[in-house]
């Protein structure tokens, strides 16, 4: 017995061996490439990603932000989009699941929360069985509500998928479709080429792009309610979980949090989108290739530097020059259309965000006039230190009173949120790495120089009305006396001639008279 037990062994350890070395030979490539990742030294990246420049720190009197680890991080304002803290942030990156920010928001604006979403089989199989998932089975119908908490909490890829297939009917024309949606919100370097951010060479992002469609996304209640959910039951034998630790009771719970949205791939390592508010400030912060769990902790610490060191003024209540109240720019004195209404306004939740060791009054105004939209006259930029920290439109109130004054004279130079920025701007590399693929002194056309503002300057010749109603009044009881003066002067003229004219018949009248009685006394 010992024997056959010793013989059994022996050939079952011969089989298990060859088995091995049979599958080494087969699949010798992914080996090598798994060893490969063994032997990356992670932390050394880390450290060596803290040694890449913050463009933020540079600029004069700007409050210092702390030194992250990540590859590319970046801090904005979501009412103005005023850059609070930039790093690196055009360089191409792979945003993993933060994808699914913009997958969720294009669901949102396009669908209602009721519509019935088909999982396919396509859209299940195109996933890796290791991805995250919600364990939706081909066939099954759920509601784009369950759908997107499905996305947004469980993080699920087949999710992403089954709503593409819904919007337009493949996930490659969604990929179409999330590639315009990007370019209509201004993303400079994006590419996208799945609904989930599961890695694919062509499929890269970068932080600055990321937090403008997070200002779009956090701006819909929904969105944040579901991105800042733990667990969501979707059915009764199915409920997601986040892998969020910025939510409450998790290990680093932040007690301003909006909504966050996590990723991660091999590739891209940890990404992580987070908007936070607190003291009416709404802030994005977008970080992108960290280690776990400095995703968090650097998430952390910009948020933190941003509400500690900047404050929000609104425009209207602190810019004399613009208030509607006191400046004849807006306001006439005399209203000759029967409404006391103000000719124009500013908008009057525009806002800028200033350092806390700088005043309102230290901004720096330019005007923007170009082709708006109906009911916008012009844009005042503000401007501190260089940055774009904040836009106010002037806003027109009829079309009868629609005009504005030459009272303030401002430079035309304009400026944008980002533009101060641009020199780090990449160059439209499809960023195969995931690296810094962007090219450090041109933009994302390649140009070099400010592409948003290179062909906007332009001079704008103002109309006051009240000036031009005053000269249309002064010109009409010009004529009017005009009119008086001539008609008096003909009335004297007319008058004039008729008493020479009685005077002349007077005259015959005493001749004939006389020549009369002449006659009879002879």
């Amino acid at each position: 017995m010992r024997k056959q037990l010793t013989a059994f062994l022996r050939r079952t350890g011969i089989s298990f061996i060859t088995c091995l070395l049979s599958v080494g030979i087969l699949c010798s490539g992914e080996c090598t490439i798994t060893s490969h990742a063994v032997e990356i030294d992670y932390a050394a990246e880390e450290e060596a990603r803290r040694q890449i420049p913050v463009e933020s720190n540079s600029i004069a009197g700007w409050p210092t932000g702390p030194v992250v680890s990540a590859d590319s991080a970046i801090l904005m304002d979501a009412d103005t989009g005023t850059i609070l803290y930039a790093k690196n942030i055009y360089a191409a990156e792979y945003p993993a699941s933060t994808t699914k920010l913009l997958t969720g928001l294009i669901a949102y604006e396009n669908c209602s929360m009721d519509e019935k979403v088909y999982f396919s089989a396509d859209a299940i199989n195109a996933i890796t069985w290791d991805s995250s998932h919600m364990a939706a089975k081909p066939g099954e119908i759920y509601t784009m509500e369950q759908s997107l908490y499905g996305l947004l909490v469980g993080s699920a890829n087949e999710t992403a998928n089954a709503i593409g297939e819904h919007i337009s009917g493949t996930m490659e024309d969604f990929a179409t479709l999330m590639n315009q949606t990007a370019a209509d919100l201004g993303c400079v370097n994006s590419h996208f080429m799945n609904a989930n951010g599961l890695f694919h060479e062509d499929h890269y992002t970068c932080a600055y792009d990321l937090a403008v469609i997070a200002r779009a996304f956090f701006g819909h209640e929904i969105l944040c309610k579901m991105s800042s959910t733990y667990s969501y039951q979707i059915s009764e034998e199915n409920t997601v979980f986040s892998h969020n630790k910025l939510l409450p009771n998790c290990a680093y719970a932040y007690p301003y949090l909006v909504g966050s949205k996590t990723g991660y791939t091999d590739r891209a390592r940890q990404t992580l989108v987070t908007c936070a508010q607190k003291d009416g400030m709404k802030l994005i912060c977008v970080v992108l290739k960290e280690e776990s769990p400095s995703q968090f902790t650097d998430t952390i610490a910009l948020l933190n530097y941003g509400f500690g060191n900047y404050r929000k003024y609104n425009i209207s209540e602190n810019d004399p020059e613009i208030n509607i109240q006191t400046y004849d720019f807006f306001q006439s004195e005399y209203d000759v259309f029967g409404n006391s209404q103000s000719i124009l306004t500013p908008d009057p939740d525009a806002s800028v965000i200033l350092p806390v060791t700088a005043a309102f009054s230290d901004t720096e105004k330019s005007i923007l006039y170009e082709e708006t939209d109906a009911g916008k006259l012009a844009t005042i930029i503000y401007r501190y230190a260089g940055v774009t920290v904040g836009t106010c439109n002037i806003l027109i109130r009829s079309v009868e009173t629609a005009g504005s004054a030459d009272a303030v004279i401002l430079d035309t130079q304009d400026g944008m949120p980002g533009d101060e920025f641009l020199t780090d701007a990449p160059d439209g590399t499809d960023g195969d790495d995931g690296s810094n693929t962007g090219n450090a002194s041109g933009l994302p056309d390649g140009s070099g120089g400010n592409a948003q503002s290179a062909d906007r300057t332009s001079r704008t010749i103002f109309i006051n009305v009240k000036h031009v109603l005053y000269w249309i009044l002064g010109i009409t009881g010009a004529l009017i006396v005009l009119f008086i003066v001539r008609k008096l002067v003909h009335n004297y003229q007319f008058g004039f001639s008729r008493r020479r004219q009685k005077i002349r018949r007077n005259r015959r009248s005493g001749k004939r008279y006389k020549r009369y009685h002449g006659r009879r006394g002879n």
